[in-house]
């Protein structure tokens, strides 16, 4: 196995699909990755990914759950194909308000209300649908 995995980080195929499927795009294509994340903005998608890939030799693509998701309770339709593939990230709301404040300072984006109704909606998706 350790030579199958060496093998696939050599020829780049991780990094290649990591990096033609990060943050949702060409999502017709999912079913070419070993798995993959899903999670709120900042949560940390791409960086996993990425060490995933480079580390372990599994080809993880990513997906973004965005604000516009959130009214309905819902996989993502984009998502329902690949269901067995996904694994969900999460951190705490204060710890996405953090990052967020970073990249945002003072936005509704990286608001701590914003960011607990996020989480806590991606979580209920989470349990919803076991992952």
């Amino acid at each position: 196995m350790a030579c199958n995995i060496t093998c696939r980080i050599l020829n780049g195929l991780p990094l290649s699909i990591t990096l033609a499927y990060d943050d949702g795009v060409n999502p017709k294509n999912f079913a070419e990755a070993d798995i993959i994340l899903t999670g709120v903005s900042r949560s940390g998608k791409t960086p996993t990914c990425l060490y995933l890939g480079l580390q372990y030799g599994i080809a993880a693509a990513n997906y973004p759950l965005t604000e516009e998701d959130m009214p309905a309770l819902q996989l993502p339709t984009t998502l329902e194909n690949v269901r067995s593939k996904l694994f969900g990230l999460t951190l705490s709301a204060a710890q996405l308000h953090f990052i967020r404040q970073e990249r945002r300072p003072n936005s509704q984006y990286a608001s701590l209300a914003q960011c607990q109704r996020e989480t806590q909606w991606q979580e209920s998706l989470f349990q919803l649908f076991y992952f």
